[in-house]
């Protein structure tokens, strides 16, 4: 089973704006391994390598501080650069670990050393660290976190099956069994996917979800919380029920959610997109509503006979430039065995920085700066401005999204994100559509 992990923008994403009752164990999980600061470079340029003296802790908080201050959104200001934020990071957890050893740092601060060994990019020693930690007996209540740090680590090396390992032999306590819900259905359903396909994320899915509690809760942030882990589990289950071609059976579980989530859930709303997308599949692909093209366009019936790719895509996602250039070598190596290929857009008042935060820039505006963008960039294919109807007959609700369409005119395949290892699963079914 080849990786299954990708980048993905969600249209108009955020995270939940309530707080998610997330324990101190967990929030340290989640923020040590996501580009925290380290110190500034005049504490650290005395540490040549990992001496007793070293405080991961200290270095860890004392960044926090920093990484606050340096990504911190202010309106009108530019965008944080997070990039160089996270390339300054990396740098200094590397000048302050120095020639740090994994099997020997100290395990009494096991995730401290693993968030370091992490800023530095240095993902094998991290996951060293805390498998270290593991095997030796650690309390419950601090278990789970330290499991969480580790399955983070085995993410950035994309490995799928320790993180399956470690969610198998879980014991799943009430306090924790939100927060393992909310990230099983956001990240690491991936990593089990890679490793085991789509029958072991239902068998732990058939594991977690009776682990959530069902209330009352404590507070509205309580349900706020409990909402949002049912409904990423809800999505996750659907996503897997229809890889496995069984899409009847995953609208069912969509209509459950729709039905029995709270309507403050967050993202409930976006549960309707995604039974879209299970509703179509194997139907014939709805009409793009056509404002204006880049290139030339025809319609959806003019490549019958052909296998045509549907590719919702903005100037502004980062994901969507990601996967620019297999799509260019996708088209170049296909195309003349009868593979074509569409992208779709739509106006969003700016373009990339431009006419940020107003959103004002006018349509023409916006539809002149495309061009010279799609000519850099080796896009050889149509450009498609359509509305936010057909959008929503595809079931759009995160872009990339790679819709397939077979040569009768039938979608066959619909997949979000962009990862080089999705891209050769694309090319497999392209090509396997290609011989019907």
């Amino acid at each position: 089973m080849k990786n299954h992990k990708d980048t993905e923008t969600q249209s108009r994403m955020q995270r939940p704006r309530f707080r998610l009752s997330v324990p101190l164990c967990l929030c340290g999980a989640i923020l040590l391994f996501a580009s925290l600061p380290l110190a500034r470079a005049a504490d650290l340029s005395a540490v040549g390598s990992a001496k007793a003296e070293i405080d991961p802790t200290a270095l860890l908080r004392s960044l926090r501080a920093e990484r606050d201050a340096r990504t911190k959104f202010v309106k009108g200001a530019p965008t944080p650069d997070y990039k160089t934020v996270d390339a300054d990071l990396a740098a200094k957890a590397t000048a302050a670990l120095g020639a740090a050893d994994p099997a020997k740092v100290d395990l009494a601060r096991a995730r401290d050393w693993a968030g370091l060994f992490t800023l530095a990019e240095k993902h094998t020693a991290a996951r060293e660290v805390l498998r270290r930690q593991l095997a030796t007996p650690i309390p419950e209540r601090e278990r789970f976190a330290v499991e969480t740090d580790f399955m983070v680590a085995c993410e950035k090396l994309n490995d799928g099956e320790p993180v399956y390992q470690t969610l198998k032999a879980m014991k799943i306590a009430p306090e924790n069994a939100v927060n393992l819900g909310s990230y099983f259905g956001g990240q690491y359903h991936h990593y089990v996917f890679n490793a085991r396909g789509a029958l072991a994320v239902l068998d732990l899915l058939d594991k977690i979800e009776p682990a959530i509690p069902g209330g009352p809760f404590a507070n509205d942030e309580a349900r706020k919380s409990n909402g949002w882990a049912r409904r990423q589990l809800a999505a996750t289950r659907a996503l897997y029920l229809s890889e496995l071609g069984r899409n009847q059976a995953a609208i069912k579980v969509i209509d459950h959610a729709l039905a029995t989530l709270d309507d403050d859930v967050f993202r409930k709303q976006d549960l309707i997109g995604d039974r879209q997308r299970y509703e179509v599949f194997d139907r014939p692909a709805p009409a793009l509503a056509v404002d204006r093209v880049h290139g030339k366009f025809a319609g959806l019936e003019a490549y019958r006979g052909k296998v045509l790719m549907v590719e919702f895509t903005a100037h502004w996602c980062h994901a969507c430039h990601a996967a620019l250039p297999a799509l260019v070598q996708l088209y170049a190596e296909l195309k003349s065995k009868g593979f074509e290929l569409v992208s779709v857009t739509t106006y969003y008042g700016h373009f990339g920085a431009e006419g940020l935060p107003d959103k004002k820039m006018p349509r023409d505006t916006e539809f002149t700066k495309m061009p010279a963008m799609l000519a850099k960039q080796g896009v050889a294919w149509p450009m498609v401005y359509t509305d936010a109807k057909t959008f929503a007959a595809y079931g759009v609700n995160g872009i990339p999204q790679l819709t397939l369409v077979d040569k009768r005119g039938h979608i066959r395949k619909i997949d979000r994100g962009f990862s080089a290892e999705k891209m050769d699963r694309m090319r497999e079914t392209i090509v396997s559509l290609l011989a019907e």
